[in-house]
């Protein structure tokens, strides 16, 4: 009867979220940098409360699959924070079968529920040791600050935003030919959860009922850092029949101690090519982008130092390849939070020679290098950028530190051409609503910038270049006229970004 009542019942969200079930394959043995991953945040726990190396509850590594002892004592750990997140979703996203149930399993009835915060070591200890599993479960980007959103197959998993209450809820639907009645119950002694479902619950055959619950953030904060909560649908006439249904509540960004940091680094561009015909008789034509990929928006993985390069042309007229490469301090905290990323462009771009008339009527002689001529022309968008999150509780400075390297065009004029020429690179930074903070022209380099007093958010941070025509929008072109030769340009531009928190004044 068990059985065919779990058959007979279907659980989804409110929100419009879908379950999928993937088939179990078996126990597996993750890679190295999974482990790695767990190691780190272990390390990062035990600092924070140096007798979580002596309680059984916590391991060093909690989701392990098959690897052995001693095969996990050669790991040594990572040191970055934000590549152990990485690989922890990466290896998730791949083995969703295995360490979904893996982590349900480690986090039913753990010892670290009932840790509140007037334990402030191991309070704050543990919301290190479950970082993952908040990256893993949270619907909010600032865990994955990915565009992929993963949605777990089960349990059910809210993220907690609102700072008084937060009205839940999700449907059951019945499946079966049978009409069913559920009692709804929590798990006893939480009174920072009730549920507001009318009970006992119809959920007639074929049709839907709604279990509706609230979570009072104010008492959950007093309690713990999250919590797995048991709601218990039971059928008044069974008793001993039961539905236990696992949640999951997480908080939002804003209740964590999350470190200020840089993310979501992107480029985007669009490139063109025409033919210029300078004389009067003639009229200038695009050329068609024979790769179809000459414009796009790629968002790249921070903290590699693997280049993402690309490579694409114009036939034999034009060959372009960029670069970009990001990377931290391998201690990225608090007080060390650099990031640094690096773009640079080559390539090569025709001319075309063109004769010009000659002192005889009806002659021409090959043209000076100083007359109007043919040419070829590359031109576009180009714009690098990343976002800034700055946590509640401080101020905050942004340094950016601009340096770049330019051909200069004037040795070997038929053969180097300016990446940049006449324009020149802007750094714009803006709210998380798009509004103007502050535009910085880069006009030489190196070139040091410095917004102070910026209150927490979310900031966007971009570099490209312009025209200086009063608008922001980014632009570039690149021309090769009056000569034949085969020119190369190469351009690379580094951008530092430093954020320095500054503790709030006391209040009198």
């Amino acid at each position: 009867m068990r059985h065919t009542l779990l058959r007979s019942l279907t659980i989804g969200l409110f929100l419009g979220f879908s379950f999928s079930v993937s088939g179990f394959n078996g126990p597996v043995r993750f890679s190295d940098a999974f482990y790695a991953a767990q190691k780190f945040f272990y390390n990062e726990a035990r600092a924070k409360y140096p007798k979580i190396g002596s309680e059984k509850g916590f391991p060093e590594i909690p989701i392990r699959g098959s690897a052995t002892n001693e095969e996990l004592k050669k790991i040594e750990a990572l040191t970055d924070f934000f590549e152990a997140r990485r690989v922890f979703l990466r290896e998730t996203g791949i083995y969703a079968e295995q360490i979904y149930p893996e982590i349900f399993s480690f986090l039913n009835a753990h010892p670290a529920l009932s840790v509140g915060p007037s334990n402030k070591q191991k309070f704050a200890a543990m919301e290190k040791y479950f970082y993952p599993f908040f990256y893993v479960f949270s619907q909010d980007k600032h865990y994955g600050f990915n565009s992929v959103i993963r949605t777990n197959p089960c349990p059910i998993v809210f993220c907690l935003k609102d700072e008084k209450k937060n009205n839940l809820g999700f449907n059951v639907y019945n499946t079966s030919k049978k009409n069913f009645e559920f009692n709804i119950s929590e798990s006893p002694g939480l009174a920072f959860i009730s549920v507001t479902s009318k009970r006992p619950m119809p959920v007639k055959a074929g049709s839907t009922g709604a279990v509706k619950f609230t979570v009072d953030v104010q008492k959950l904060k007093k309690d713990s850092t999250f919590k797995v909560v048991n709601l218990v649908l039971s059928d008044p006439t069974q008793p001993k029949l039961k539905v236990i249904v696992p949640v999951i509540l997480l908080p939002s960004k804003d209740f964590l101690n999350l470190p200020a940091h840089c993310y979501d680094l992107s480029y985007s561009y669009s490139t063109f090519f025409k033919h210029i015909a300078l004389q009067k008789e003639k009229t200038s034509w695009p050329e068609k982008c024979p790769s179809g990929d000459c414009s796009g928006n790629r968002s790249y993985s921070l903290r590699s130092n693997d280049r993402h390069y690309s490579s694409y042309g114009f036939g034999d007229l034009c060959n372009i390849q960029y670069n970009l490469s990001s990377q931290t301090s391998p201690l990225y905290n608090v007080k060390n939070n650099t990031f640094k990323f690096v773009y640079n462009e080559i390539g090569t771009i025709e001319g075309m020679d063109r004769n010009c008339p000659g002192s005889e009527p009806g002659s021409e002689t090959y043209c000076p290098p100083d007359a109007p001529n043919n040419g070829k022309e590359l031109y576009g968008t180009r714009k690098t950028e990343c976002k800034a999150f700055l946590p509640p509780g401080k101020t905050y400075d942004l340094k950016i530190n601009v340096l770049f390297n330019d051909l200069a065009n004037q040795s070997y004029p038929n053969t180097e051409v300016s990446w940049l020429g006449e324009k020149k690179l802007v750094v714009v930074i803006t709210d998380n609503n798009d509004k103007l903070v502050s535009k910085n022209i880069v006009n030489r380099s190196p070139f040091h910038i410095e917004q102070k007093g910026l209150s927490p958010g979310t900031y966007n941070v971009a570099v490209f270049p312009f025209t200086e025509d009063g608008k922001l929008t980014p632009s570039f072109n690149l021309q090769h006229l009056n000569n034949g030769n085969r020119a190369r340009f190469d351009f690379t531009m580094g951008v530092n970004v430093e954020i320095i928190g500054h503790n709030l004044p006391a209040k009198k």
